[in-house]
């Protein structure tokens, strides 16, 4: 009853979602391309899909090699049922809003009782930073990434507390790492100090050991997508630096606090969003820490049951300084943050302090305050539950746009690989292949299954042929089926040295070797998933229903 209430109070964070056609949004329109190439490339037999064949005006482009998949084969899951493009996508962003909602609920569950579990799951619902992902920034990743923070920390109590769980907890590293890889970032050090407290609580070195494995084991699932995007980062220019500098995009103190809403786009002190961290959310802070002062005059602030909300209090207060520019010398310490851009970014860790403080506030003061506080969300963010534009586009509106569909669908160029030196092209080739002064006589052949370009050729001489496209290690050329060398030209396009003869030449996409390592530990780390979480239960399950059932009369045959 409590879930389908949870599902109805956050029905008007969704409205904007039912109206037919896509909306716009900063990043909408490019996750909607990237799932139109993304689904044509698994119909053409590429998976896990890492280049988009048909992106750079066809020269291929890498993207899919280091943008977090989960949004893409969801959205291809329900393309496949039937449903358009910009529908699949609306429909990954309603249900992992109203999951998210649902699983918040789970784990304060755990410490609290029904009532501030409730108030807390609505305030995880009524946050300025959500409705800015759903309906202004449009990012589908980081929607994602607001379901499975939830499941990880609803799963890792459940686990150090009562030793259930442990495939949940799998699954929500799993989804999180392959949702937004970003977040990651942002999720770790919150989740390992809230794990870190509790593990306190429960000192058990055989948990903490299973814990670990249980990480692993959801890292190792995701492997097939972080570790190429980790290692083979060098072949693109993000690797060489980032495409934002996070210096430009913080925003202010008071900005946090109340900015007026806006589609614009981030610029610091000037941009045109929202950073608010939420009136109620703030409330609820001011609230906390009332509470903490009266406990600790009380002398009963650090016993046992006070200490989690006096951490979330340590991090709501340790967030707002690594979102100001007071934080500056800490970004340049750490480079490994500047992959987040966006310092705003952090706003997110607000949803579950805000949420674990409010059911907290709540059973500290009255009943009462629940009430007020869920009016206070409901009233302060009515006005952010609308996107930019009335008007709503069907998927060929997107498609029919040849910069956007036949581009990169990144902001810029980010992964360009490196061969090129920074040469965008502005239109597709007009031929497959460029012809050099000793050229030769080709005719184009029909491609089949996992093949991008398939050529008949007569060659006078040795000679080099330079095709189209992008040089990247995934691409395999073959010669009457004999595989050739491959390499850069000077304009970083394909290229192979042909002897004199007559052939059957193909390109074909391949993984590279640490595609291939990647992929066979994510395959292994699944089936021990499977082995140990869900075929144990199904073998449980048929012993225990061909198992003779005891009716409690005695035998008497004896």
């Amino acid at each position: 009853m409590i879930v389908l209430l949870l599902i109805v109070v956050c029905l008007p964070t969704l409205w904007s979602l039912f109206p037919t056609g896509f909306y716009a949004s900063h990043d909408g329109a490019y996750h909607l391309v990237r799932l139109v190439h993304f689904y044509n490339e698994m119909v053409k037999g590429q998976f896990p899909v890492r280049m988009g064949t048909e992106l750079a005006y066809g020269y291929g482009y890498p993207i899919f090699n280091y943008m977090y998949p989960l949004a893409n084969i969801l959205g291809s899951g329900f393309h496949f049922l039937g449903f358009d493009y910009g529908n699949s996508l609306k429909l990954v962003i309603g249900l992992a809003t109203v999951f998210s909602v649902v699983f918040y609920y789970f784990w304060l569950r755990i410490d609290f009782k029904k009532w501030p579990a409730l108030v807390g799951a609505v305030l995880s619902t009524y946050v300025p930073y959500r409705l800015v992902a759903m309906y202004v920034s449009g990012s589908v990743g980081i929607v994602l990434s607001f379901l499975f923070l939830p499941i990880i920390l609803w799963s890792v109590t459940q686990f150090i507390k009562k030793g259930k769980r442990e495939g949940w907890l799998v699954v929500g590293i799993a989804g999180l790492i392959l949702s937004h890889n970003v977040s990651v970032l942002i999720y770790f050090p919150f989740v390992a100090v809230y794990t870190l407290v509790i593990v306190y609580f429960n000192r058990n070195l055989v948990n903490i050991t299973k814990l670990l494995f249980l990480v692993l084991l959801g890292v190792g699932i995701s492997s097939f997508f972080w570790i190429p995007a980790v290692l083979e980062m060098n072949y693109v220019n993000l690797g060489r630096g980032i495409a934002v500098n996070y210096l430009d995009h913080f925003p202010s103190l008071r900005q946090l606090v109340y900015s007026p809403w806006g589609y614009g786009y981030s610029n610091g002190t000037n941009g045109g969003m929202s950073f608010q961290i939420g009136i109620a959310q703030w409330l609820v802070t001011g609230i906390s820490l009332t509470t903490s002062v009266w406990l600790l005059f009380k002398k009963r602030l650090f016993k046992k049951e006070n200490l989690v909300p006096l951490s979330f209090l340590l991090m709501f207060i340790l967030t707002v300084v690594i979102i100001l520019p007071i934080s500056t010398p800490l970004w340049r310490s750490f480079k490994l943050i500047d992959q987040l851009q966006f310092p705003w970014r952090f706003l997110a860790l607000f949803i579950p302090i805000g949420a674990y403080l409010a059911s907290w506030s709540t059973t500290k003061t009255k009943w009462w305050l629940g009430i007020l506080l869920i009016i206070l969300a409901l009233y302060s963010n009515r006005n952010y539950l609308r996107t930019w534009e009335v008007a709503r586009y069907p998927d060929g509106f997107y498609i029919k746009q040849t910069g956007l569909f036949h581009g990169s669908t990144d902001i810029a160029w980010e992964a360009l690989p490196v061969w090129t030196k920074g040469q965008i092209p502005s239109s597709r080739a007009k031929t497959v292949i460029r012809e050099n002064e000793n050229s030769f006589k080709y005719t184009e052949e029909s491609v089949t299954r996992g093949e991008k370009i398939k050529l008949i050729i007569n060659n006078n001489e040795k000679q080099e042929v330079v095709f189209n496209l992008f040089y990247f290690p995934n691409w395999q050329v073959f010669a009457n089926n004999q595989e050739l060398e491959t390499k850069a030209s000077d304009e970083g396009m394909l290229s192979t040295t042909l002897p004199a003869g007559d052939y059957e030449l193909i390109v074909k996409y391949a993984s590279t070797p640490t595609q291939i390592l990647a992929n066979w530990i994510s395959l292994v780390s699944l089936l021990v998933f499977a082995i140990i979480f869900l075929m144990r239960r199904t073998v449980l399950f048929l012993f225990n229903s061909c198992s003779p059932r005891k009716t409690g009369v005695a035998d008497k045959t004896k």
